[in-house]
């Protein structure tokens, strides 16, 4: 792409051929790279787990989160697959800590076993988050009967992009956080990379793959505050039901991989996972889509997306963007996926 001296020599030429020409955004996906830090990468919920039995003092060690098995067998395969994921239990920000009374169902001590699951009592859920220590201690009288002890954490997810250029491929950036969103972008495509004079004439559009996030259950700093806001409801005495495992994992979709949320608390559940992935999806279209359609569109450009492989409204996020793209590579190349984006941009005038 670029001369010795740094000129983007292949740019010169294609505004000599009257060629216009889309840019990737970075090397790899999703977007990301070396430059980006862990605490600026996509951050997704965890949680540990500690059963009880009551009446009694219970002293639970809850400073850090219990690894998922995708984490142990990625490891596992990683001389095979390549490097996919990375667990970082030291990036973990704990967010929540509550108890709920166990009223059946078992947990399997088989950490590959996706399916197990306990039941509780939403009635008994208690919040404990302010009694635990500084030191991730938590000390409780726990009434009587069996109780399971939940603690969420926000954490660094660890994925690694895909077939990208650096030997260190770094990490893909929070995409729910418009700031860290505009920064990679200026980072990668910005003044210091010397595109500035093609932006608009040679440059027509910053371009983003499709979403292939290997992430347990997306999450971010403000996820809490914002799914109170646009649902209606405290999700916290009802986060057990939202942590499936590989809930927004493409491995786990793409293999088939039959999983269960490992708490159940009531009829319920299934609005709760809905109205999660619903969130999910409008913070990722109005932060990452909406971020990177303002920086696009100030310098004249626009933003070009295959706005699938993820849990988000397709058609929304597909007339979220500047140009909505599509692929025969996904969905088995069925047609009415490809007629699904085509509609979109024909409902957003895109």
């Amino acid at each position: 792409l670029y001369r010795a001296t740094g000129e983007p020599r292949y740019l010169d030429a294609a505004r000599e051929a009257g060629i216009r020409v889309d840019l990737t955004v970075g090397s790899g996906w999703p977007a990301g790279g070396t430059h980006v830090a862990a605490d600026d990468s996509l951050r997704m919920l965890v949680f540990a787990e500690r059963a009880v039995e009551g009446p009694g003092k219970a002293t639970l060690d809850l400073s850090t989160p219990d690894k998922p098995a995708f984490y142990e067998l990625a490891a596992i395969v990683e001389p095979v697959s390549g490097p996919m994921v990375r667990w970082l239990p030291e990036t973990a920000r704990r967010v929540a800590v509550i108890a709920a009374r166990e009223t059946g169902g078992a947990r399997d001590d088989n950490p590959l076993v996706l399916t197990d699951s306990v039941t509780l009592d939403p009635a008994s859920v208690k919040d404990l988050t302010d009694a635990v220590g500084a030191d991730g201690k938590l000390a409780w009288d726990a009434p009587a009967g069996k109780w399971r002890v939940i603690a969420f954490f926000d954490m660094a997810d660890g994925e690694y992009l895909s077939l990208a250029a650096q030997s260190d491929a770094g990490f893909v950036v929070d995409h729910f956080d418009a700031n860290k969103v505009r920064a990679n972008l200026d980072r990668l495509a910005g003044t210091r990379t010397g595109l500035d004079p093609y932006f608009g004439n040679v440059l027509r559009a910053l371009f983003t793959d499709s979403y292939e996030f290997r992430t347990e259950r997306h999450f971010g700093a403000d996820f809490l505050a914002e799914f109170r806001v646009r649902r209606g409801y405290d999700p916290v005495p009802w986060l057990p039901a939202a942590v499936v495992p590989g809930a927004d994992s493409s491995i786990f979709e793409g293999a088939g991989v039959r999983t269960l949320s490992p708490f159940s608390l009531s009829d319920d559940d299934a609005r709760v996972a809905h109205d999660y992935a619903q969130t999910v999806s409008d913070l990722y279209i109005e932060r990452y889509q909406g971020a990177t359609n303002e920086w696009t569109e100030a310098r004249g450009m626009k933003s070009r997306v295959q706005p699938y492989g993820m849990r988000v409204d397709v058609i929304r996020a597909a007339g979220a963007t500047g140009i909505p793209e599509t692929e025969q590579l996904y969905a088995g190349g069925l047609e009415p996926f490809l007629k699904l984006v085509s509609s979109s941009a024909h409902l957003y005038g895109r």
